[in-house]
This record gives structure tokens, sequence and C-alpha cells, in this order.
């Protein structure tokens, strides 16, 4: 079974969980998915039935996904995340030992 999606605020754990049950995950940049020209209406059922099809017949294009350990080094140096946190919340970040939902 193949699966794709694009990601969101979500981030990449969809990926990763699905990368852990034993199944091809693919994860594509909207700007890349092919679109019809003027076809800017945004609806999630049409959108994944196109997703659908543009897997089956292999017109899209991954990208790359960084894993666990650079998405939380990422996530934590943005600066609105680590204003909220208490220094030990930092350390059990930075120590890898907190759990990211990923």
């Amino acid at each position: 079974m193949h699966f794709c999606y694009e990601p969101g605020r979500t981030g990449y754990g969809i990926h990763r969980l699905i990368k852990s049950l034993g199944h091809d995950c693919m994860v594509v940049a909207p700007s890349v998915i092919p679109r019809k020209p003027g076809d800017q209406v945004k609806t999630n059922p049409r959108d994944a039935i196109a997703l659908a099809r543009l897997l089956g017949a292999r017109e899209l294009t991954c990208v790359w996904v960084p894993d666990s350990a650079l998405w939380a080094v990422t996530f934590v140096s943005e600066p609105s995340f680590v204003e909220t946190m208490t220094s030990s919340e930092f350390m059990e970040m930075a120590s890898g030992k907190a759990r990211l939902g990923c």
C-alpha cells in the first residue's frame, strides 16, 4: 500500500507513523503538485482524489523528510516555542527525552 500527503502544521509525524507500520509514504510539497490552470479552489476531498490519481500515475515528486532529531532541533529553535518553555523543559527537549508527537 502506498500513501502520500501534503505536509501541514502536523509536520512529518504522519510520514514517520506510516513508515513505521511498514508502508510506503511520500510527502509532496503543494508547490510541486500539478494543477489545472485556473484551479485555485482548495477542497480536501478533491485534493485527496487528485493526489491519489497522481500517485498512481507516478507524477508526484517527493520532498526530503528530516529525521526526528533534526526536526526537534528546528522545532525547538523557533523563538515563539522556546520563549514558552522553562529551562528544565528545554533541557529535556534538548536531551531527546521529550516526546514530540512524531
